[in-house]
């Protein structure tokens, strides 16, 4: 954690802190020197001393895009309002709906709650993520109705409140609506491995009965599954629509499903968001066999960094000769060599997440997780279900109602600042680009950790990008 709070260090302690420098767009390129002045005591006695440490900045005449109008995406799954779960979860932070209400010790909805949301939309655009997940169940639950047709009619209040927040405040590309369908044993409850039920995947009804933490769920084998899910569909669809962002608007139906079944619902599910909101583009995270069971379908196939390296050829060919995008995504795996942002590896290879994707011609990241703190206690736990602190890379700011960055989260912006220079220099001289992207990564387990090689490269790269020769 990155934490901007004064430092205490005590007699024969250590502590480290961070430089960061920033620059704007008019910024005159050139050589800039500062210098940072710590004052400080020295032994028992603690007698003041003062130290100057020089350093210098070069500013180069480089502009990339906004990140609203970048083709590069960066989705990073932010908990909002709360996930839903059962309520005799072991882990007391699953079993709390919003881990938001938690940790901040705010209502959710309330004024700080929405103060809160405004802070992750500038931080959001700090670290150029422009896809927002968009929790439809938790923002539409409260005062829907029922009509005559048995159609939805929604109170979109919350709904847009939360949107135009993000629009304000952060830089956003695309929203996202969140998953229409879950995996059973995760959502009701059920022992992972058991197949002793009707399903594989379930979704939540409106169901007036049921309260905001206790949504009604149902197997997709059920008869009003997806009369459900085309109203909620039509009555956002219409809504977003009306609102002149239908062209920004990604959905999700379900999240890294296997087996025949579930991928018969999921498939299914596209068509229903391709019949009912013809101008929404579909996502999900995959295993291999999406390009083949979902083709075109699905129109943003999310597989992971490891899955994407194991079948090169096919993800190629997908991008050559079909209309599908791809992008990639982390989720707790791999660890080893790969690639990753799990804490107990190189800070490179969060960076080099980014530069995978260049190499590739893949114009997106997805992680599951940037605040998921109902996994675990951000403050104590080391692991996220057995994985090294992927369930978050930022930490609460209680009293500043925001977020502290981790270094991984920087390192990985600093990835996506990277692949904006790689794309200045690819139509600058793409073979003299690929070559030294070649250089600093072969596969997505082969690469160097060589950080001094690494800033050699970039400031070529930085050279390249200015007209310098």
């Amino acid at each position: 954690c990155i934490d901007p709070s004064p430092m205490t260090i005590m007699f024969s302690q250590s502590g480290g802190f961070f430089i960061t420098a920033q620059t704007t767009k008019d910024a005159r390129p050139g050589l800039y020197e500062y210098t940072a002045r710590l004052h400080y005591g020295l032994g028992r006695k603690r007698h003041p001393h003062t130290h100057d440490h020089k350093f210098k900045v070069e500013v180069f005449d480089v502009c990339i895009p906004d990140s609203k109008d970048s083709e590069y995406c960066h989705d990073l799954w932010v908990n909002l309002c709360g996930t839903p779960m059962p309520e005799d979860a072991e882990n007391p932070y699953i079993a709390s709906f919003n881990s938001n209400a938690h940790h901040f010790g705010i209502e959710t909805f309330s004024e700080e709650w929405f103060t809160l949301i405004k802070n992750y939309a500038k931080v959001f655009k700090k670290e150029r993520m422009n896809v927002v997940s968009i929790p439809y169940y938790p923002l539409l639950y409260k005062n829907v109705k029922i009509g005559e047709n048995g159609e939805y009619i929604f109170d979109f209040t919350l709904f847009d409140r939360v949107v135009d927040t993000f629009l304000e405040y952060g830089d956003v590309k695309y929203f996202c609506g969140f998953h229409l369908m879950q995996k059973v044993q995760t959502m009701l409850g059920m022992e992972s491995g058991k197949d002793n039920f009707d399903h594989p995947l379930a979704t939540v009804l409106f169901d007036p009965d049921r309260g905001i933490e206790d949504f009604h769920w149902i197997y997709m084998s059920d008869e009003r599954a997806w009369p459900h899910l085309r109203n909620m569909l039509s009555a956002v669809y219409a809504h977003v629509k009306e609102r002149g962002l239908e062209k920004r608007w990604l959905q999700h139906v379900s999240d890294e499903v296997e087996g025949d079944v579930a991928f018969e619902a999921v498939s299914r599910g596209y068509d229903l968001v391709h019949e009912v909101c013809p101008e929404f583009k579909t996502i999900d995270a995959t295993w291999p066999s999406s390009l083949e069971r979902y083709g075109e379908k699905l129109d943003i196939h999310v597989p992971a960094t490891y899955v994407h390296d194991e079948n090169l050829e096919e993800y190629a060919e997908a991008l050559k000769n079909t209309n599908v995008d791809i992008w990639t995504y982390t989720s707790l795996q791999p660890q080893f060599t790969y690639m990753s942002r799990l804490d107990d590896w190189k800070l490179i290879a969060t960076r080099f997440l980014h530069w995978y994707n260049f190499k590739h011609n893949l114009n997106g990241y997805l992680c599951w997780s940037w605040n998921w703190w109902f996994y675990g206690d951000p403050w104590h736990d080391a692991c996220c279900g057995g994985w090294p602190l992927d369930g978050w890379v930022v930490f609460p700011d209680v009293e500043n109602l925001s977020v502290m960055e981790s270094v991984r989260q920087v390192e990985c912006v600093g990835g996506i600042y990277d692949v904006e220079l790689l794309k200045i220099c690819d139509k600058i001289d793409s073979e003299k680009t690929r070559m030294l992207v070649d250089i600093m990564i072969n596969r997505a387990n082969d690469f160097t950790v060589d950080s001094d090689l690494f800033f050699r490269i970039r400031r070529i790269l930085l050279e390249m990008a200015a007209g310098k020769k």
